[in-house]
């Protein structure tokens, strides 16, 4: 049996095949930068929105902001009727 332990694998310059694709970079374009801050904007107006209906029920919040909108603003309007208040 032979060993083939000392030597090494003969070295040969890569070749290239004539089937082998050709790798070219991706076409970059500006809109897809443009995308990111557009969701981002749109996160974060949801977000506010949800963190705004979230917090609606503490009085602060209800009387200063939701109080306040035009459209919605009477439904935030809570009133105790005088013979449900203890004092």
């Amino acid at each position: 049996m032979a060993c083939s332990r000392g030597r090494s694998a003969p070295t040969t310059a890569p070749t290239s095949l004539p089937t082998a694709p050709t790798i070219e970079p991706l076409p970059t374009s500006t809109a897809s930068t443009s995308v990111v801050p557009l969701d981002s904007g749109a996160f974060g107006a949801v977000a506010g929105i949800f963190a705004l209906f979230f917090f609606a029920e503490v009085p602060k919040v209800r009387k200063d902001i939701m109080q306040r909108m035009p459209i919605i603003g009477d439904y935030f309007i809570h009133e105790i009727p005088p013979e449900d208040n203890p004092f």
